[in-house]
């Protein structure tokens, strides 16, 4: 059987083959011997029906050899084993205890693990099966270990049709095994704040360290997945009777291939203990970074990011809502070059690179020459640099264009990176607001410093808008994220004068008040987008979009609401196409 990606095609698959039958909120579990019928709409049900299916078809035991809430004797209060199977006929010899639970929650787990094994125990069954909504975790039990020592009795799954234990879970193609399977968001949210948990250790390591150690761990992983050949297994798993040290120890050699070859990401070495990476190991060891969803692990890792980087850090993330209707607004095309010089986590060329791969087929030819080639970051703080590495590396690169320096600095401060003037098809970026650039051989390059009128400092996000149209080739596209205060303040005209001259103003879209408050500033802000002038071309008058979004889809608290930008998105293609009643 094709492991199925959900439970509910599992259950689907076992309807299907009559293995169970569900009528008006009833469950029958027609090949077991007794028939036995409970009720669908517990929580629990789904999970147990999914683990009596795959136990046929996956695993290849036969139905009738299934039991289902079998009492262990001399067990007080009585409390029933919820899936056994048999290894006779007689239902005498226990094989498999399997206890399940609605959720994979800590707290489930360790329930599900207790009262698993003392069934396990008082049964006599080799094996125990602990399956906690997605999470599953195989024991052998034969010699009837503590709940302090059952860690140490962990295989990689129970044996098919009574067979030898095999010495790992995971293989690339799956077949008789498992292959990695694509994660939901709640399971990726779930998994990312266990590992959370045991890395910080509650508040024992410093956040921005706990980040750094994790997303090695990630990084191993996400190298694993790419370089395992098909047939193989993972690498990045726990196999049978291994011992933290060889978990660790295997982590770390993939962690060192993935170092060489790409080195500009990480230069230091895992320093977590092995047994923190056994349990990060043990958490991830399911799920395929790779193949999961690009919204999915953009929202996950955006809030996995946020548990370590609230406050002053949040200015580098600008929300994904912001982000995603920017890049909607001046639609990405393969041959693009795109920049953004203040890119934070990543989103803009995240989103840009999701664009294209919509477009043109993720696997397609021109959207891997487009992550490769044509994507392209500056970003000042180190570790958030390391983010935004991380986060392409994550989404399947473009990484390797991204740099750490100043994006205010000369050309020829780039070093190897291939970043030029009158290049980039389009340029997104939301420039760090309130900062003010104070140093003279900065000042001097820009026309809106002191390059022609002197001045002792400037805001960089003044700056940063003459650097992107200079980034911007002749009819390149840009759009930014400005205060208000540019666009209104009178003192500030001059600047609006620079734009006009050099760009032709396609569409400007006011947020609330509230937009920027859950990353940490009250800034009102609005959306510019630009379109740099040709040589030549005159001004003139020309139709502007214009725009007020009243909701963003979060709230001050950052928590869901109504969203304006699909709207306006709409309005705009209509104004592009012609009409113009706006």
């Amino acid at each position: 059987m094709a492991r199925y990606k959900t439970t509910e095609d599992v259950i689907a698959a076992g309807k299907e083959k009559k293995l169970i039958t569900i009528r008006d909120g009833r469950i029958t579990y027609e090949g077991t011997k007794e028939k036995k019928t409970y009720q669908f709409t517990d929580p629990e049900e789904p999970v147990r029906a999914r683990v009596y299916v795959e136990l046929i078809e996956k695993y290849k035991y036969p139905a009738d050899r299934i039991g289902m809430e079998v009492y262990p004797p001399s067990r007080a209060p009585p409390y029933p084993a919820d899936v056994v199977v048999y290894e006779d006929n007689e239902h005498e010899k226990v094989f498999i205890v399997v206890e399940t639970k609605a959720t994979s929650s800590e707290s489930e787990i360790e329930t599900g693990k207790k009262e698993g094994l003392g069934n396990a125990n008082l049964l006599g069954a080799k094996y125990l099966f602990v399956v906690c909504g997605e999470e599953e975790m195989a024991y052998d039990v034969k010699e009837n270990p503590s709940l302090q020592t059952l860690e140490s009795k962990r295989v990689p799954q129970i044996p098919v049709a009574y067979g030898k234990l095999p010495e790992y879970r995971y293989k690339k193609g799956g077949g008789v095994f498992f292959d990695l399977k694509e994660a939901s968001l709640n399971e990726l949210h779930s998994k990312f704040q266990r590992c959370h948990d045991e890395i910080w250790e509650g508040g024992k390591r410093d956040p921005a360290v706990s980040f750094d150690e994790m997303s090695k761990l990630m990084f191993a992983k996400i190298h694993d997945e790419r370089f395992t050949k098909e047939g193989e297994s993972y690498k990045f798993q726990i196999g049978t009777n291994e011992t933290a040290f060889d978990v660790a120890r295997r982590v770390k050699e993939i962690y060192g291939r993935a170092q060489r070859g790409e080195p500009g990401v990480f230069r230091e070495n895992i320093e977590l203990s092995d047994e923190r990476i056994y349990k990060i190991v043990e958490i991830l060891q399911d799920i395929s970074l790779s193949k999961t969803d690009l919204d999915a692990k953009g929202r996950a890792f955006e809030k996995f990011l946020d548990r370590y980087f609230r406050g002053s850090a949040g200015q580098y993330f600008t929300p994904r809502q912001i982000v995603e209707f920017m890049v909607k607004m001046l639609e990405p095309d393969a041959e693009d070059y795109v920049m953004d010089p203040a890119c934070g986590s990543g989103g803009f060329l995240l989103y840009s690179l999701k664009e294209v791969r919509d477009a043109y087929g993720k696997d397609s030819e021109a959207a891997r020459d487009f992550a490769i080639r044509h994507i392209y970051g500056i970003e000042i703080n180190d570790r958030i640099a390391r983010i935004a590495m991380m986060d392409m590396v994550i989404h399947h690169d473009g990484h390797t264009n991204i740099t750490c320096t100043d994006a205010l600095q000369e050309y020829d401060k780039f070093g190897r990176m291939d970043i030029q003037p009158n290049k980039y098809d389009l340029v997104f970026t939301n420039p760090p607001f309130g900062a003010v650039a104070k140093e003279e051989k900065i000042l001097k390059i820009y026309e809106l410093g002191s390059k022609y009128k002197k001045r002792k400092t400037q805001k960089t996000e003044i700056l940063f808008i003459e650097r992107c149209l200079d980034f911007l080739r002749p009819g390149g596209k840009m759009g930014i994220v400005l205060p208000d205060g540019i666009l209104t303040n009178s003192s500030l005209r001059y600047v609006r004068d620079f734009i006009e001259e050099k760009a032709r103003i396609l569409a400007v879209v006011s947020l609330p008040q509230q937009t920027f408050v859950p990353s940490g500033s009250g800034v009102k802000a609005s959306l510019v987008f630009l379109q740099k002038r040709r040589e030549g071309e005159e001004s003139g008058d020309y139709p502007i979009f214009m725009a007020i979004a009243e909701h963003v889809g979060y709230d001050a608290t950052g928590r869901p609401d109504k969203n304006d930008f699909p709207k306006i998105l709409e309005d705009w293609r209509r104004f592009k196409a012609g009409e113009r009643e706006f």
